[in-house]
């Protein structure tokens, strides 16, 4: 469900997300499944941590798009 909802987004010409946000929905939603979905996989605070400008971006941007954020 969750995988359908990013490839909607990242191919949804409305929105329109930029190179970056793209990749980084991708790995932010590798990093949840895997968290969520698999027995021996800990996400670790230092995971996110190498992620947290990327993450901030992709937040930025996505709160802009909806008008949240101008």
């Amino acid at each position: 469900m969750l995988e359908g909802i990013v490839n909607d987004a990242k191919t949804n010409a409305i929105l329109n997300l930029s190179r970056n946000a793209k990749t980084t929905i991708e790995d932010t939603r590798k990093l949840g499944n895997y968290s969520a979905h698999k027995i021996t996989y800990t996400c670790k605070r230092e995971y996110v941590r190498e992620q947290i400008g990327e993450f901030r971006a992709l937040f930025d941007e996505l709160l802009h798009k909806a008008g949240i954020r101008v």
